[in-house]
């Protein structure tokens, strides 16, 4: 996703916001003038729900709606043109088909997964697929909301993501441990 990157060096911030009026939160990205769209400010917002007697540890997930970007001509990182010739069999012409192809690119983030309201007719595997993709949707703005935002310095300068792989990277193994923590190794 090389294009990605290009137009996120145009990102000047993120804000997080709690939402006052039901419990949520929501981002708002902020960017520069940049040459793939007139947007200055992308959001994303993630609803939860609380059942009634519950405690606020007890919150779920409910939806989450993301904004309309609007892409120059021919900038839209979100999706790929196909060109198919197709030949008439009658006359022998030719004619030029194009069709927008969906691709994987940070700005799908923006049109989150949705479900539908009626699952009846739905076959399995496509409501398990979107349940999937819908707590992925969630994770990921979790992940943002807990672990991103709170330590944006670090991750500017490059700490966080140093101590983000150490974390994930390191095997479980017995061999490996904490410099800062003592091993007893039974001599006194």
């Amino acid at each position: 996703m090389p294009k990605d990157e290009e137009v996120l060096r145009a990102l000047e911030n993120i804000k997080l916001s709690y939402l006052e009026d039901q419990y949520g939160f929501k981002f708002e990205f902020h960017f520069k003038e940049n040459p793939y769209f007139t947007d200055k400010v992308l959001t994303k917002t993630y609803f939860l729900s609380l059942p009634s007697g519950s405690s606020q540890e007890d919150y779920s997930f409910d939806k989450s709606e993301g904004c309309e970007i609007h892409w120059k001509e021919n900038k839209n990182l979100t999706v790929r043109i196909e060109t198919k010739k197709q030949r008439h069999k009658g006359t022998n012409r030719t004619r030029v088909i194009k069709r927008q192809v969906p691709q994987e690119s940070f700005f799908t983030f923006f049109s989150p997964p949705t479900m539908p309201d009626q699952t009846d007719t739905m076959p399995l595997e496509e409501i398990q697929e979107r349940r999937e993709n819908l707590d992925s949707d969630f994770d990921l703005g979790e992940d943002l909301r807990t672990k991103i935002v709170p330590n944006a310095v670090g991750w500017f300068t490059g700490e966080a993501a140093a101590d983000f792989l150490l974390e994930d990277e390191l095997p479980e193994d017995e061999d490996y441990y904490d410099e800062d923590s003592e091993e007893d190794d039974g001599e006194d």
